[in-house]
């Protein structure tokens, strides 16, 4: 079973071929939220080429994120496109200082005291998602004195896209290079780009950086809500490629 996840500021969520499961915690109980994906056949096959390989792995993402991802990326691109488009755009504005920087900081104050308490929950969600999925790669089963031990690093976390796309846009940025094409280009290449680098030493300091900013230590609580979430999903496939089975023998036998 090939697993990956992302965490949230109340829960974490697990996904492998074809589906994925959402575990969030309501009171003392969790709730789980189950969901079909599947990416299209030609992009499947297209996986082995940089750019299709960056366009299915955002494709897969996208079935994946919740409405409020959906939106950030969404928000991001229109954001992108408006700076493009448009000579006098309201983010080239603020780039250029024309806006008193105390509505920044404002800004930011308002979000913190909003959402300033669920960060770091997220991020210790983040690292119960990096342990569990560390420990089934290793041992192929997951509990909880299992996962504890288990680092917190993980070489393919989306920390590594994020961050290598804005080094090298930072670097473009720099030299004066900015066009929408170049920047879609760039994101979409990041990804296999980040997964390849993942494995050479000498980036891995940079990704190891990274990660300690954005996954943390998980509490007893919550790693054990990720592991319950894994083995729910672990049941699911586990099902679902019964039923495939016995549907293929089905249908041999009736040729």
């Amino acid at each position: 079973m090939r697993l990956g996840g992302y965490a949230h500021s109340d829960g974490i969520t697990f996904f492998c071929e074809g589906m994925l499961l959402k575990a969030k915690k309501r009171g003392n109980n969790p709730v789980y939220q189950f969901k079909w994906i599947k990416t299209p056949r030609w992009m499947r096959k297209g996986s082995d080429h940089p750019l299709l390989a960056g366009v299915n792995q955002l494709y897969y993402q996208w079935q994946i994120f919740d409405p409020w991802r959906r939106w950030g990326l969404l928000a991001l691109m229109a954001a992108l496109l408006i700076d493009e488009l448009w000579p006098i755009s309201p983010i080239r504005y603020l780039l250029e200082g024309n806006i008193s920087p105390y509505w920044g900081w404002g800004v930011m104050i308002i979000f913190i005291l909003i959402r300033g308490r669920k960060v770091p929950r997220l991020l210790r969600y983040h690292g119960a998602e990096h342990k569990i999925i560390n420990t089934y790669g290793r041992y192929g089963a997951v509990d909880y004195s299992m996962a504890k031990s288990a680092p917190c690093y993980h070489s393919y976390c989306g920390t590594n896209v994020v961050g290598l796309f804005l080094g090298l846009y930072g670097l473009l940025y720099v030299l004066g290079i900015d066009a929408i094409p170049l920047v879609i280009g760039l994101f979409l290449l990041a990804f296999p780009l980040a997964r390849k680098m993942a494995q050479k030493p000498y980036s891995q300091w940079f990704f190891k950086g990274l990660q300690r900013i954005t996954v943390w230590e998980p509490t007893e609580e919550e790693l054990r809500l990720g592991i319950d979430c894994f083995h729910h999903l672990q049941q699911a496939q586990g099902i679902y490629r019964h039923e495939v089975k016995i549907s293929t023998q089905r249908r041999n036998n009736s040729l």
